[in-house]
């Protein structure tokens, strides 16, 4: 039995729309994860009132395989770690916190955005 491997690709306008179903909700620049030629994976920086945000988003395909997400970790590593200036992230996922850590980001306490809470904010400066 031969299982799919999970490939990168810097994204592209078309394979972001693949993902979301449609235009992505913001413009940035990135990196996708690809199973099987399908997005399964999208990860980056996005700008939002001037403040640029490392972010990442999966699938449930993607999000089963703990060895691909760490793989999409290193792929964005670079991309992250050679930014110059304040980085936010807000962390979504249950491992987030860790990978946040590894990247040099430090918790800055609850993200409040209209008036309720978004998620923990962390910062790399």
């Amino acid at each position: 039995m031969t299982t799919s491997r999970v490939e990168f690709a810097p994204v592209t306008q078309e394979l972001a729309e693949r993902f979301y179903g449609g235009p992505a909700p913001w413009s940035f620049q990135g990196h996708v994860a690809l199973l099987d030629g399908e997005p399964v994976g999208l990860g980056g920086i996005f700008y939002c009132n001037g403040h640029a945000f490392a972010f990442t988003e999966m699938k449930d395909a993607l999000r089963a395989r703990k060895r691909d997400k760490a793989r999409c970790v290193r792929v964005l590593e670079p991309l992250l770690t050679g930014f110059k200036g304040m980085l936010y992230a807000v962390a979504c996922e249950p491992t987030s916190a860790g990978m946040l850590k590894r990247l040099g980001f430090r918790d800055l306490g609850t993200m409040i955005e209209a008036g309720r809470a978004v998620g923990p904010l962390w910062a790399r400066y």
